[in-house]
């Protein structure tokens, strides 16, 4: 709080200022008890009117969250090859696998120490030694050939989904363009109905428009996560994981974000000429 005194020729009178009073202003005022008053309501009104813009600033809608990209899986044809793939892979790496026995080495060696105590030669130890010792190799051989495999299906895939890209986002366009038919002709039915009451009064095409329009959101992100995995594949191909499968996409840093898929999405509506109300449907759902 501020106070200020101010001298006439009998008294001598104290006022005191509101907090949010302007101080520079004050000092300019004659000092009335009418000028303090007003210029006090004009602070007010003025705070007044920053505590309510602040107000709306912080309820005011925000723009909706585009959902999640995580999950996706691949478009019909790469997926079939994937499979294709995956068959040949786990057929040979059936036959890749060496069995580890026991390591019998140091039975072994303790066997000859007898032998030798005794004066007998230890040649057929020596010799079952060497196809323990060799067993061994066969089982590291096969591992790396494991390996090896993972990689080469890896690369396959990798190839696969190259050549097949065109074909795989065209047909995704082809989904996005199906769907945004849908719901354009779902704008049509639901013109001037704002409720499920207004939908039952126009007829039977709205009802059964005003029950499907809530699902075309979640088809649109279906669709949204299939091309991400999509594009993720195409840039970044496929590397076997820790357990050696080869159908898992390459851990890579890119460019292939959810909000660029998202992007490509909003694309390719404004290229079908898609309207804002069908836009909003597709992309706001009922909320």
């Amino acid at each position: 709080m501020t106070s200020s005194t101010t001298e006439t020729s009998s008294t001598t009178e104290t006022t005191t200022f509101s907090g949010f009073a302007d101080a520079q202003a004050a000092r300019r005022a004659p000092g009335s008890k009418a000028d303090i008053a007003e210029h006090n309501k004009r602070a007010a009104a003025a705070n007044g009117d920053r505590l309510m813009a602040a107000s709306i600033a912080q309820h005011a809608p925000s723009t909706p969250r585009r959902p999640s990209l995580t999950g996706g899986s691949p478009p019909e044809a790469i997926a079939e090859q994937i499979k294709r793939r995956v068959r040949e892979y786990d057929r040979v790496l059936n036959k890749l696998v060496v069995t580890a026995p026991v390591d019998p080495v140091e039975r072994l060696v303790a066997k000859a120490r007898q032998q030798a105590a005794a004066g007998d030669a230890v040649d057929d130890i020596l010799a079952e030694i060497a196809e323990a010792e060799m067993r061994g190799a066969q089982i590291d051989a096969a591992a790396r050939a494991r390996r090896v495999l993972s990689n080469q299906v890896a690369a396959d895939l990798t190839a696969d989904v190259e050549a097949l890209a065109d074909q795989a986002l065209g047909s995704i366009r082809t989904e996005v363009e199906a769907l945004a038919a849908e719901a354009a002709d779902i704008v049509s039915a639901l013109a001037g109905v704002s409720d499920a009451d207004e939908a039952i009064r126009k007829g039977p095409d709205a009802v059964a428009a005003w029950g499907r329009r809530g699902s075309l959101r979640d088809q649109l992100t279906t669709i949204a996560r299939t091309l991400h995995w999509t594009r993720k594949a195409i840039e970044s191909g496929f590397a076997p994981n820790v357990d050696g499968r080869p159908d898992v996409l390459a851990a890579r840093l890119d460019d292939v974000t959810f909000a660029s898929t998202w992007g490509v999405i909003d694309a390719t509506l404004d290229d079908l000429g898609a309207s804002d109300a069908v836009v909003a449907l597709l992309t706001e759902g009922t909320n």
